[in-house]
């Protein structure tokens, strides 16, 4: 079975590299860590990226409005998208339905909830795609008080 990429894009270099390490603990994933969108950009087009874990803001620009161009330049194909943020907002759940968001996870937040994330999610895929099953409506599925799941994994009908 191949690795599944993750591509963390945070504010916090420290963030950054906490996440990245809990993430290669299981050795199931690869992960790949961008400081700028500049550098998001470059391993979108090199590697398959299958979930972006991005702060809300990074660099100054809010990720809504970059997510569109992170997808143009994903030359693998679509990924899901787990947004971290402090703050939530009523306009909130549909920015992420509008930009693909498939999750929002509330900081303070634990790596290892993280990594439990996406094991969630990536056991559904895999599951979804070896068995050629319709997507799961992850509004359903079970969560905690901090994740806000909007979207179904690479669920783009949303879109406009």
């Amino acid at each position: 079975m191949a690795a599944l990429h993750t591509l963390i894009l945070t504010q916090s270099e420290a963030l950054s590299s906490i996440l990245a390490a809990t993430l290669r603990e299981d050795g199931t994933r690869e992960t790949h860590q961008a400081r700028t969108l500049r550098d998001a950009l470059g391993l979108m087009r090199l590697y398959p990226i299958d979930f972006v874990i991005c702060d809300r803001v990074v660099g100054g620009q809010q990720m809504e409005n970059v997510l569109p161009l992170l997808r143009e330049n994903a030359t693998f194909g679509d990924f899901e998208t787990i947004l971290l943020t402090g703050d939530v907002d009523a306009g909130l759940q549909d920015i992420c339905r509008q930009s693909g968001i498939d999750e929002v996870i509330i900081k303070p937040m634990s790596p290892r909830f993280i990594a439990e994330r996406l094991a969630v999610r990536a056991g559904s895929a895999r599951s979804r795609a070896s068995a050629n099953r319709p997507r799961v409506d992850w509004t359903c599925l079970p969560t905690s008080a901090n994740v806000l799941p909007f979207a179904g994994p690479l669920d783009r009908s949303v879109r406009s």
